[in-house]
This record gives C-alpha cells, structure tokens and sequence, in this order.
C-alpha cells in the first residue's frame, strides 16, 4: 500500500463546446424567438428598459450552448451596460453577465479578458460587502481558482504574484469562515485545500522562465525588481510551513465538528502524510501513513476507507479543488506511457 512522490497535478479539462446532438433548426427558431422578445420589449418600452437585461442573458447562454461565444460576449456586455444604466455601477445584477463573459472569455481563449472580469467582479462585490463580509466568499472561492488557473496557464512575465494572490484569497476566505462561522465550519477543509495548493506551487516554481536580462534597466527598476523577488521568496520560503498549518486546521475542524463525514479526517491526515513525502520527508510521512493504517484497523468499517486511501498509486500532490483550464483543446488528446520503480519507502 503505497501514496506515490510524483510532482504531478491532476487535472481536469473544462470544455465549453457545443453539446453532441444540438438541433440546429431548433436552436435557430429558439434565437429567432429570444431576438423577438427582445424587439418587442424595445419597441414597447425603448432600448433601456430593465427586463431587457434578463432577457439579454438569457440569449446569451443561449447563444453558449450553441457555441456562438462572440454573439455570446455582445449579449452578456449589452445586458451588463444595461444593468449599470438602470441600476448604477456597483449594482450587483451585472453578475449574471459578468459571469457569462468569463465563460465566453475562456471558451476562446481571452485570458486578458478573463483576467480583467475577474478582478472587476471582484472590485463590484467590494463595492456592495465589506471585505471581511462573508457574502464575499463565493468570489474569493472563484477568485482563487482563477489565479491558480492563471499561473497554470502561465500567463505573463509576472504569473508568480497569481500564486501569491491565490495564497491571500484562500487565505482571507479562511479568515472570514473562522470569524463568522467559527473554526470548526466544514466550509474551511475545502478553502484550506486552496492554502495547500498554492503553496506547493510556490514551493516548486521555478525563476527561470521569469527571468529578464536586468542590464537595460534603471537602478531603481533593478532595486524594485529585487525588492519584489525578496518578497516572492519569503512566500516561497515559508510554504512548507503555511501549507502544513493549513492541515492542521483542517483536521482540527474534522475532529472537532461532530457533522464532519468520519472519512475525511483520515483523509485529512493523509493528506499530512502527502505533505511530508512532496517535502521529501520520507521518514515522517510514512510514520504519518501507518499511524491512519493503525487507526482504520481499529474500526469495525475502517476497511472500506483503508482500500480507498492506500490500495491505489495516487500522483502527488492529491489536491482537487478547482477544474485546471488548458490552453489548447488538442492537449485533452496527448497521452504519453511511462513506466517507473517504487523504493520500499513509496
């Protein structure tokens, strides 16, 4: 039984395509009837009336499903204009737009766009909730998991600051679950999944493709450059520590909330295990293994569990909170085989 040290990430494809089977006739009259309605709106109470915004969304997910993103994207951002006109522009009923232009954004590859939606959504909540409210949480979950996207997909020359960014989301969502909700709510395992994730990436990120010949900068741009790699070292330098302690609260939420699934506390510990061998901290991972070995033995049900948790080769690290977006559809198809030896410490 063994959890495998490979510095691979599971990922999943998001695929924003049109469905097999879509009736094109079908969907054709089903345009001609959402253009309709939307004529008919115009011409009986003109181009601005507030319906018209439901009624553009509506069109717009309509025109998704079908695979029309940039017909998609003019409905979305027309409905949004609408709702700021009507509503003003901290109105939280851009949302629904919003939303849709992301999806747009992502199905044709807008990473600008998508970058820059995110970061307006974010601002728009911040308008309407103070920022330790927990109505922020469903944004910042979002939030993170696009700047894991993000450095994923490697955008840009400064790509390193959406890990660190991804930590401080996670990180403030934490926050405001234990201030308002206290720090057994089960709403922190997943969030503190995100602290975890992040930090291994920080762990593991390599400087090079960041790397710019410093000789043409100013000595100020130099300092300021230095300055900022200071930074991103310290992040760097304290994820072993911030990851672990992200654990810890997790199990600690486990075991103390009585509503908490029994199995993933063993999965909790587990998972402290994963973050010893991804260290390489053989020795005291495996202590961590056969400690929630001896435990599950111990329980009438605990084999169950015990087959799940170790039967399997698991790719490390073992973190599933968001779906990873590709940059290349084609890459769903690339498969490679390769083969490797297990050393008796796994």
């Amino acid at each position: 039984m063994i959890r495998l040290s490979l510095a691979l990430l599971l990922c999943a494809l998001i695929n924003i395509t049109v469905a097999d089977g879509v009736d094109t006739d079908n969907s054709a009259n089903d345009n001609a009837e959402y253009l309709e309605a939307i004529r008919d709106l115009e011409g009986q109470f003109g181009p601005y009336h507030p319906e018209l915004s439901e009624q553009l969304n509506r069109l717009g997910t309509h025109y998704q499903q079908q695979g029309l993103h940039q017909e998609a994207n003019e409905a979305f951002q027309r409905a949004m204009h609408l709702a700021r006109i009507n509503e003003g522009l901290y109105s939280l009923n851009q949302v629904a737009a919003l939303e849709g232009i992301i999806a747009t954004s992502i199905a044709k590859r807008d990473w600008e766009q998508v970058n820059d939606s995110y970061q307006y959504l974010y601002w728009l909540h911040l308008r309407n909730y103070d920022a330790q409210d927990p109505n922020m949480l469903p944004i910042l979950d979002k939030l993170g998991d696009w700047h894991i996207n993000a450095y994923m997909l490697n955008l840009g020359n400064g790509f390193l600051q959406h890990l660190i960014n991804a930590h401080n989301t996670y990180s403030t969502a934490a926050s405001i679950i234990t201030t308002h909700f206290g720090p057994h709510d089960l709403r922190l395992v997943e969030t503190l999944r995100g602290v975890m994730l992040s930090n291994y990436l920080l762990a593991t990120h390599q400087y090079s493709s960041e790397s710019n010949s410093s000789f043409e900068a100013s000595f100020n741009e130099r300092t300021r450059q230095s300055d900022e790699l200071l930074r991103q070292e310290q992040f760097i330098l304290k994820s072993f520590y911030n990851g672990k302690s992200a654990i810890n609260q997790m199990q600690q939420a486990l075991t103390d909330n009585p509503d908490a699934p029994p199995n993933e506390l063993y999965r909790a510990q587990v998972e402290l295990g994963d973050w010893y061998m991804m260290f390489n901290r053989p020795n005291t991972a495996i202590e961590v293994y056969r400690q929630v070995i001896h435990d599950l033995n111990q329980k009438e049900d605990g084999e169950k569990t015990l087959h799940e948790l170790f039967d399997q080769p698991v790719a490390l690290p073992d973190i599933s909170i968001t779906d990873l977006i590709t940059q290349d559809d084609n890459e769903a198809n690339i498969y490679i085989d390769a083969t490797f030896d297990v050393t008796e410490s796994g």
